[in-house]
């Protein structure tokens, strides 16, 4: 089965975990991001969400990745 992993704004993440959800907070952007590619390329992943500010600072490559 497919795992929905949710990388959340720090102040949403305990509501998401209360919910059940596998969440991860990752101390700093620069951490955020190397998590978020590395789930991209994780089969057992079916479905990420995440926080429009991380969305935001990703870079050129990495927003591509992320779209495709």
């Amino acid at each position: 089965m497919a795992r929905l992993v949710i990388i959340p704004d720090l102040g949403l993440a305990p509501g998401f975990r209360l919910a059940g959800a596998e969440v991860l907070s990752p101390e700093d952007f620069e951490r955020a991001r190397a998590k978020l590619l590395e789930l991209i390329s994780d089969e057992s992943v079916g479905l990420i969400a995440v926080s429009g500010a991380l969305l935001d600072r990703l870079d050129g490559a990495a927003r591509r990745k992320v779209d495709s």
